[in-house]
């Protein structure tokens, strides 16, 4: 995820953008430690569940379109993030992506089709190995997003589940009379 974030600003930022600046100027081992860029490498998910945005001006959007923030205590993250995420109705992982549009639909009323995915969404990622001291750094700069990617994979491996067995429908059943018959539903 930290890597995605860097990634990000680096490769798709707006150039006025400060964070865009750091990301372009430094590699991701400085980048990931930097206080200026704190809260993209620390618990980044929590944060952007549970930070009251302002949004910007105008002329600020030209900047940054995401506005400024109001920080949220770092007693209070693990609480309100874990708070904002209970109260989705839809949480998943991209490992499920698919199917857990396909559910999104259903549940709008939509019948989704049933093409696969074109490509994985995937970018050009570090195009460097992460150092053994910066993954645990990381890991331990970052528990409260860990914990929430681990409950919103559940919710969204039982939902992608329920897809994946709703998407197989049962052959019709044939009467004695050679006549397609409504299958029955049994609990």
């Amino acid at each position: 995820m930290v890597a995605s974030h860097y990634t990000h600003w680096r490769d798709q930022g707006n150039p006025a953008d400060p964070y865009t600046v750091l990301a372009r100027r430094l590699p991701f081992e400085q980048w990931c430690r930097c206080p200026d860029t704190y809260p993209l490498w620390s618990n980044p998910q929590a944060t952007a569940l549970c930070t009251p945005r302002i949004p910007p001006t105008r002329a600020e959007a030209q900047g940054s379109p995401e506005g400024a923030t109001i920080p949220v205590p770092a007693s209070e993250l693990s609480e309100r993030a874990v708070a904002t995420l209970d109260e989705v109705d839809v949480v998943a992982t991209t490992d499920d992506l698919l199917q857990v549009y396909r559910a999104c639909l259903r549940r709008l009323g939509i019948e989704p089709s049933m093409t696969e995915a074109l490509r994985d969404n995937t970018g050009q990622g570090l195009q460097s190995d992460i150092s053994p001291a910066t993954r645990d750094w990381l890991l331990e700069h970052n528990s409260i997003d860990t914990a929430l990617y681990d409950k919103a994979a559940r919710r969204g491996s039982q939902l992608a589940d329920a897809e994946r067995a709703a998407s197989i429908e049962p052959p019709p059943q044939t009467s004695t009379r050679g006549q397609p018959q409504q299958p029955t539903i049994q609990p």
